[in-house]
C-alpha cells in the first residue's frame, strides 16, 4: 500500500482517480488547489503524487519546480493531463516526473503506469 496524493481542481478526476487507486489498496488524499500544497507536503509525505499540469492559481509544471527549489527533496510525480503527448512529455521531463498518464486513459494502463513508478521509487525498508 502506498500514500498517493493526487493533485486536480476538477472534482470529477480526482473522484475517479481516488477510487481506482483506492480500488488497489492505497491511501488516497487529493488537493484541488496548489495553495494548499506547502502545508500538506509539511505534515505528509506522499509515495507518489498524481499531478494535473492545468490548475487555475499555478501551472503544474511551475509548481513542481518550486516545490522542489522549497523542500529540496525528490518528489515522486506522474503527470496527469490532458494536454497533447508532446506536451505532456515535455513537462514530464522539466519536472523530472517518473512517469505520464493521458486524462482518459484505461483503468489498467493507469494501473501498470502507476505500480512501475512505485517499484522505481520505493523507499528502502530498514
Amino acid at each position: 500500500m502506498a500514500r498517493i496524493l493526487v493533485i486536480d481542481d476538477s472534482p470529477t478526476v480526482a473522484l475517479s482517480m481516488s477510487r481506482l487507486l483506492l480500488s488497489d489498496g492505497h491511501l488516497v488524499e487529493t488537493v484541488s488547489d496548489v495553495r494548499e500544497l506547502p502545508v500538506y507536503l509539511r505534515d505528509s509525505r506522499p509515495d507518489l503524487i498524481l499531478l494535473d499540469l492545468e490548475m487555475p492559481s499555478l501551472p503544474g509544471v511551475e509548481w513542481a519546480a518550486f516545490m522542489r527549489r522549497c523542500y529540496q527533496q525528490r518528489l515522486s510525480l506522474i503527470i496527469h493531463s490532458c494536454q497533447p503527448w508532446g506536451k505532456l512529455e515535455a513537462a514530464a521531463q522539466t519536472v523530472g516526473a517518473v512517469g505520464i498518464i493521458p486524462k482518459g486513459a484505461s483503468s489498467d494502463a493507469a494501473r501498470c503506469i502507476i505500480n512501475s513508478a512505485l517499484r522505481r521509487t520505493a523507499r528502502p525498508m530498514g
